[in-house]
């Protein structure tokens, strides 16, 4: 703690050795990689099924086949869950990122109906896993904290990703995913029908929902960040008409932040709040997403472009974002695990992820974001040289490298992705 003269001043003398111990006692808690940010920062975003259906231990569902199994040992366990912890935290991985919701949450929650509803509901499908979930916190073991609490334990941050308006599978009539608001309430989407048919946050209704939840998951968890997944989908406004009503979202925003910082005063050390957004400014801004004025007013403090369902975006301008959100805010670019070529799309190559995190870095980039790697089998070389610090800037390959990119921005999404 570097006091000035000025500041020093405002403390009684006798106050100032307690001052001094408690941070020194917060700077020996503070985990090992927020200490090591400014070398590499790597986030790994962990979403909201992968874990539950891919354990070995688990019945695996129709539907559930695209993703690739998981390693004996990672079982659905307490010994489990943190052997997997053990498996991310092997190389330059910084940050874990939990996504705990769809329309439902993935715990007993109080303010949303938790997946395991479906259980009671007629003719709801890949419903295995589910009840594999629920008996978790039935015998005593919560995932998510199992997970916070062995991140702290390697070094890791542990943090919390809200999925904003997920949509996975709205089309499927069994699906467990929608919830019952989302079906009860067509008067509150933006549309009848179509992936962009989510819920219209300029509604009352549809925001304090979500600010009830989010209230709810700082309460029962202690992350060191809140990422507010704003691309799962990326769709809050009337259609058309976004940035007419943007100003909507952005005192939505504040709401938040004001949420975040309640939570943070009562954990006692401060929350990173992040958002997710496109992988371009004009994408975001035409979406009413106001990321400029959210930077400038401190609403946010980490912003993450990123293209959506599947896509490497090798040009992600890293520049255009810090001339239009200023130096306020770190800004990590990210990538999807897939490349869409003539139309179909494929797992991208260790060699692409290296070539991606080698424009990125050479663009400034402070540190990276991978989401979906869990589609690449455990036992392969993107996934293992992900782990072992493969994209770290010193691994980054040289030379000249191709910009060509999907063109994310206007990708039609596909029915169904994770």
């Amino acid at each position: 703690m570097n006091l000035k003269l000025e500041e020093r001043m405002k403390y009684p003398h006798s106050n100032i050795t307690a001052i001094l111990l408690a941070s020194l006692v917060a700077l020996l808690l503070m985990p090992l990689a927020a200490l090591h940010a400014a070398d590499h920062v790597l986030f790994i975003n962990e979403d909201a099924w992968h874990y539950f259906t891919a354990a070995p231990d688990v019945k695996r569902g129709k539907g559930d086949e695209n993703t690739p199994p998981m390693l004996p040992q990672f079982t659905l366990t307490k010994k489990g869950l943190e052997n997997y912890i053990d498996e991310i935290t092997r190389g330059h991985v910084t940050h874990f990122v939990m996504n705990l919701n769809s329309q439902r949450a993935n715990f007993p929650s109080k303010t949303w109906e938790p997946l395991w509803k479906s259980l009671d509901e007629p003719e709801r499908d890949r419903l295995d896993y589910i009840r594999a979930m629920k008996a978790l916190y039935e015998n005593g073991v919560d995932p998510y904290q199992v997970w916070i609490d062995r991140c702290r334990v390697k070094g890791l941050q542990p943090w919390i990703s809200i999925r904003m308006n997920d949509l996975h599978r709205w089309d499927k009539p069994k699906s467990p995913n929608i919830s019952t608001f989302w079906h009860e309430h067509p008067e509150y989407r933006l549309r009848p029908d179509g992936w962009d048919n989510g819920l219209d946050y300029t509604l009352e209704p549809v925001r304090k929902r979500m600010l009830d939840f989010i209230t709810e998951v700082l309460d029962r968890y202690d992350p060191e960040g809140l990422e507010l997944d704003l691309m799962r989908f990326p769709f809050y406004l009337p259609i058309g008409r976004e940035k007419e009503y943007a100003p909507i979202f952005t005192a939505y925003m504040r709401e938040l932040r004001k949420v975040v910082n309640a939570a943070a005063a009562k954990r006692g050390h401060p929350i990173t709040l992040s958002v997710r957004l496109r992988s371009r400014p004009s994408g975001s801004r035409e979406l009413g997403m106001e990321a400029d004025v959210w930077a400038k007013e401190g609403i946010v403090d980490v912003i993450v472009p990123t293209s959506p369902f599947g896509s490497f975006d090798f040009d992600i301008p890293l520049a255009e974002w810090r001339t239009w959100t200023g130096d306020q805010v770190q800004i990590y670019p990210s990538a999807d695990e897939g490349i869409t070529e003539n139309g179909k799309r494929r797992n991208a190559t260790f060699e692409e992820y290296r070539r991606w995190s080698s424009i990125m870095h050479e663009r400034g980039a402070k540190g990276l974001y991978l989401f979906n790697l869990y589609m690449h089998p455990q036992d392969g070389d993107v996934w293992n040289g992900v782990l072992s610090g493969g994209l770290a800037p010193s691994a980054a390959p040289n030379g000249a490298v191709s910009t060509k990119r999907d063109d994310a921005d206007t990708a039609t999404a596909p029915k169904e992705s994770k």
